[in-house]
């Protein structure tokens, strides 16, 4: 191993191959051997899964009817569908964890001889919702669970299946468990309070969040103590410097012992 070179992962399948000298005098002894070490990778493969069912006659003494039995097909995340779970799987992956665009994927399947048009590609994709909500809702339950969340909202063009090549502006609501690391994301058309009141409904516990005044009404229907932000609190200190600059330096300066206690206990974790 090169000195300096961070060692690879000990789970990682190993490959030995054992490399001797062209010519070994006789009478040579074996006094060590040196080992190197390369990463390696071998490329995702597209291939065939071909079920045969054979179908078998039973026999009976009718001559008019007679029963025929074959196998069922195991179950599928789409029925009747041509892609298989695992390539199904790897699309979700690929366009939502590694943020890779279907149009990218297209291409890839494209240098492996295999066309596939990028509207099934998408159909794919949304019907792989359906089965993948439950893990969603388990998802959303948990974040919940947790008594302190965090919740913001931010604007997003969205392709409008009416009018081809245009947008509209749509919202995804972000709400966060920041103590246990889990994130929802939840799309909606607009900006009212109707995505958060359904979202909350079963919460209760401190949710903290920009000031919008979206959130107001529904933490006082329900048993939810509103908190805010202070990164967004003091851009209107920032904003006051050109105005009262004591004053406001005054404040900035409070918010940043803030910023350093926040600091110290995040590092004594």
């Amino acid at each position: 191993m090169h000195l300096g070179r961070n060692k690879l992962p000990d789970h990682l399948r190993k490959e030995e191959i054992i490399l001797e000298p062209d010519h070994i005098p006789d009478g040579s002894k074996k006094i060590g051997q040196i080992e190197t070490e390369q990463l390696e990778c071998i490329p995702a493969e597209l291939y065939i899964k071909k079920y045969i069912r054979p179908k078998y006659l039973l026999p009976t003494e009718k001559t008019i009817e007679s029963t025929i039995i074959i196998a069922d097909l195991p179950t599928q995340p789409i029925d009747k569908c041509m892609a298989g779970s695992g390539l199904l799987a790897q699309l979700i992956i690929d366009k939502y964890t590694d943020h890779l665009p279907l149009h990218r994927q297209m291409q890839r399947f494209d240098r492996s001889g295999v066309k596939l048009p990028y509207s099934t590609i998408s159909e794919w994709v949304s019907a792989m919702c359906k089965p993948i909500t439950p893990l969603y809702d388990a998802l959303v339950a948990e974040t919940f669970k947790g008594g302190y969340i965090q919740a913001d909202e931010t604007p997003c063009p969205v392709l409008d299946k009416d009018k081809k090549g245009k947008t509209h502006r749509g919202f995804y609501w972000l709400y966060q468990d920041c103590i246990n690391k889990l994130v929802i994301f939840d799309y909606q058309e607009g900006r009212n309070k109707a995505g958060p009141a359904t979202m909350l409904k079963s919460f209760t516990g401190i949710l903290q969040t920009d000031g919008d005044s979206a959130y107001d009404g529904i933490a006082e229907q329900q048993k939810i103590t509103l908190i805010h932000c202070m990164a967004h609190a003091r851009r209107y200190f920032v904003e006051a410097l050109d105005n009262d600059k004591q004053r406001a330096e005054y404040a900035l300066d409070l918010i940043q012992q803030l910023y350093i206690i926040e600091r110290i206990v995040l590092n004594s974790y």
